[in-house]
């Protein structure tokens, strides 16, 4: 659909209703003239939710994880969605600029072995389990993207 948008000058009453463009923002980082780089992720994404909430601009979905299973099947359902992977993220972890650290992991299948990569990820949250702040302990909390 985005097809139908790209290259025009003039948007028009028509084009905007038969062709919508929605912005799906994952996070924000500036609000009302405040930095919000070391405000933890959890309560940046209720201010993006008060935010964006409407037809233009919406915040995109998050799940909390449940399991190594839970992970596999929202990652199949990306892939169905055409995406690329997942990305867990704590959800008290600050934003630091060009780097993603152990409190942001990349989740995609592909040339490494499926098993061994979710084994990875699951196993590295939690280790981290206080840095993913898990309630209770024994269930992950990570949000994913």
């Amino acid at each position: 659909m985005i097809q139908k948008r790209l290259g025009r000058r003039k948007v028009t009453d028509a084009l905007l209703r038969d062709a919508p463009v929605v912005f799906f923002a994952f996070d924000i980082l500036f609000c009302d003239g405040d930095v919000l780089f070391e405000v933890p992720l959890r309560e940046r994404l209720r201010l993006l939710r008060d935010i964006a909430h409407g037809e233009v601009i919406r915040a995109s979905d998050q799940t909390a994880i449940r399991d190594a299973a839970h992970v596999d099947t929202l990652f199949d359902d990306a892939r169905e969605r055409a995406n690329e992977g997942l990305v867990v993220k704590a959800p008290d972890s600050i934003y630091t600029p060009g780097r993603r650290g152990k409190s942001w992991l990349k989740y995609k299948k592909g040339c490494a072995d499926v098993q061994y990569q979710l084994q990875r990820v699951v196993a590295t949250a939690c280790a981290a389990a206080s840095l993913f702040d898990w309630i209770p302990p024994a269930q992950p909390g990570a949000t994913l993207f």
